[in-house]
């Protein structure tokens, strides 16, 4: 497994797309997809910013907007048992 298999096996078990993960990291989406299909060497640049991610350094940043997706998704539940985890 080559380093950019790694990105994006850590990518899709946490249900992120490219997109969402490049936003995160600050990297152009485009980087992000050569970098995992191996078709360009993670760069000098990105490399501590994908160590980073790899070693779980982003996951209270990707946690924070997966929460924050839910909590517009199901805005309109307030007011329901169950939900007073969102206030």
């Amino acid at each position: 497994m080559h380093y950019g298999q790694v990105i994006k096996a850590t990518r899709q078990a946490q249900s992120l797309s490219s997109q969402k993960l490049a936003d995160i990291l600050g990297i152009n989406r485009s980087a992000l997809c050569l970098y995992e299909t191996g078709k360009r060497n993670v760069s000098k640049n990105h490399a501590k910013i994908m160590e980073n991610y790899i070693n779980g350094r982003y996951d209270i940043a990707i946690r924070d907007m997966l929460l924050s997706n839910l909590r517009k998704k199901y805005e309109h539940l307030t007011g329901r048992k169950g939900l007073e985890f969102w206030e």
